[in-house]
């Protein structure tokens, strides 16, 4: 394929690092399932209660979290909201894994900042599939955060001195 210049030489490939994915859920036949699904590719943790969920997230920052809605003292929903209020955990997709799929449930999921939502029981292929390219995007998302944000010949940030992204 040639690029902008006529090149025909093959473009680099960035490696991802073996992604770290956090499945959360009270009943743990579907924390099973998931597991059997992405334990092969994935460093797959598991939390059965959202307190547990947001502590984890906050010290070791998985790449993905599989989350389930309905679960006793600390919701799905709310889990969410927490993550997505915290700097720290904010960037962290959530994917919405859940029996639920009236059009106001699945709203409510899309309100509190889910990146995609998958009703129970799960189709092992589209969750993969929506699972790979949600980690993608975020792979993408963290390399552009990194090139804005790091001065390419030094390697500091570009916050020092005044100086911000793009060269200015």
């Amino acid at each position: 394929m040639n690029d902008i210049f006529g090149s025909t030489q093959p473009r680099p490939v960035v490696a991802m690092a073996r992604p770290k994915l956090l499945i959360v859920d009270d009943q743990p036949v579907n924390i099973r399932a998931l597991h059997q699904i992405f334990s092969g590719d994935h460093d797959v943790f598991m939390a059965t209660n959202g307190a547990d969920a947001i502590a984890f997230c906050e010290a070791s920052q998985p790449d993905l979290v599989l989350l389930d809605v309905v679960m006793p003292a600390l919701s799905g929903l709310d889990v969410c909201r927490t993550l997505k209020g915290n700097p720290a955990t904010a960037d962290i997709p959530v994917i919405f894994v859940t029996s639920l799929n009236e059009p106001e449930e699945e709203g409510a999921c899309w309100d509190v900042g889910a990146v995609d939502f998958i009703t129970k029981p799960i189709n092992a292929k589209t969750t993969r599939n929506r699972v790979r390219a949600h980690l993608t995007l975020k792979h993408q998302a963290d390399m552009l955060r990194q090139l804005a944000w790091v001065d390419g010949l030094t390697g500091i940030p570009e916050q020092t001195a005044g100086r911000r992204a793009f060269g200015r």
